[in-house]
C-alpha cells in the first residue's frame, strides 16, 4: 500500500516537473517571436522616395563656350578629300564672335563651288516680284537665293546629325543695301527682305566686323570642292549674302559681293560678268570661267548655342 502511494506521488511530481517545462519553453519561444518581430520592424527601410528626373544631357557645343575668336574646332562633316570609300570628313570651323551663350562661327575652307556644284531642279533662285527674269534666272537677293535654300535644306540635312542640329540656333539676318563705286558711277543695291536662317553666308557688315580683323578673308577649298583657284595663291573666291552692282532700275543686282582670292577684298559683280572693287576701290576685271568650273565657292557661317 505505501509503495502504491509512494509510486503515485512520483508520478505525479514528475508530470508537474514536466509541465513547467513545457510552459516555459513556450513562454521563450513566444518572446522569442516578439523580440524577432521587433528587430524587423527597428531594421525597415523608410519608404522609398520618388526618383529624380535625369540631367538634361549636356550641348555637344558646351565645350566651346569659353571660344574666342580666332579658335578652331570642327563640329559636323562633309565630304572634302574627294575620296566617298572613306566617309565625310569633319568639317572645320573658325570662331567669329562669342556671346556668352552663343558663338558664331564660320566654315575654315570653302566647301562647295557655285553655282555649278549646288543647282539642280529643286533647287534654282525664286523671281523676285516684279523682277526681270531674263537672264541668269533671277535677279537675286538672300531671301530668294539659291545659296540659301540649298545651305538650310540640302547641307543642313546632309553635314549635321539630329544632336547637332539641335545646336544650331535660328538666325535673323538683316542684309543691308550696297553703296559701291565703279569706274563710272556710284550705284546702291538692294539687299532685300530679312530672313530667318540656320546656316548663311555672311554680309558686307559682318565681313567687316568679324573677318577683317582676324586676318582671315582668304581661303583655300577643299579637294572635293570644284572651284576656280587663283594658280598664284591658291586661295578662291567665295560669296558674301550682300547685293553686287544693281542691274535693274528698280535696284536689284544679279550677282552677290564676293571675296577675292589674290586680296581677300571685296568685290561685286556687274551683269558683263566683270567684277569690281567695292566702296569705290580700284576696278580687278576677272574672266568667266568657262570650263564648267564654279568662280565662286560658299563659306558658310551660323550661330551654335553653347549654353
Amino acid at each position: 500500500m505505501k509503495k502504491r502511494i509512494l509510486a503515485l506521488l512520483l508520478a505525479v511530481t514528475t508530470a508537474s516537473m514536466f509541465a513547467g517545462c513545457g510552459k516555459d519553453d513556450g513562454g521563450r519561444e513566444r518572446e522569442s517571436r516578439e523580440e524577432s518581430s521587433y528587430e524587423q520592424e527597428e531594421s525597415a527601410p523608410e519608404s522609398v522616395s520618388e526618383p529624380e528626373e535625369p540631367e538634361e544631357a549636356p550641348l555637344l557645343t558646351s565645350a566651346y563656350a569659353s571660344a574666342k575668336p580666332g579658335n578652331e574646332f570642327q563640329f559636323g562633316a562633309y565630304e572634302q578629300d574627294n575620296n566617298l570609300s572613306d566617309g565625310a570628313e569633319p568639317i572645320e570651323w573658325v570662331v567669329l564672335a562669342n556671346e556668352g551663350d552663343r558663338i558664331l562661327v564660320l566654315s575654315k575652307y570653302v566647301l562647295v563651288g557655285e553655282p555649278d556644284e549646288i543647282r539642280n531642279e529643286e533647287i534654282q533662285n525664286d523671281k523676285l516680284p516684279g523682277a526681270d527674269s531674263t537672264y541668269h534666272n533671277a535677279q537675286v537677293t538672300w531671301e530668294v537665293s539659291a545659296e540659301r535654300k540649298w545651305l538650310n535644306s540640302i547641307f543642313y540635312q546632309e553635314a549635321f546629325s539630329d544632336e547637332e542640329r539641335n545646336c544650331i540656333l535660328q538666325s535673323e539676318l538683316t542684309t543691308p543695301d550696297m553703296e559701291g563705286t565703279d569706274s563710272w558711277s556710284t550705284f546702291h543695291s538692294l539687299g532685300g527682305a530679312d530672313t530667318t536662317d540656320y546656316l548663311f553666308s555672311l554680309s558686307y557688315e559682318e565681313f567687316q566686323e568679324y573677318v577683317e580683323p582676324l586676318k582671315i578673308a582668304k581661303a583655300e577649298a577643299t579637294a572635293a570642292c570644284v572651284v576656280d583657284v587663283d594658280e598664284e595663291t591658291g586661295y578662291v573666291c567665295w560669296l558674301l549674302r550682300t547685293p553686287g552692282k544693281p542691274t535693274t532700275s528698280d535696284g536689284y543686282s544679279f550677282y552677290f559681293a564676293s571675296i577675292a582670292p589674290e586680296s581677300g577684298d571685296v568685290y561685286y559683280q556687274d551683269e558683263y560678268g566683270n567684277t569690281h572693287m567695292c566702296q569705290g576701290r580700284a576696278e580687278a576685271p576677272v574672266g568667266p570661267n568657262s570650263d564648267g568650273v564654279s568662280n565662286y565657292g560658299l563659306r558658310m557661317a551660323m550661330w551654335l548655342k553653347v549654353e
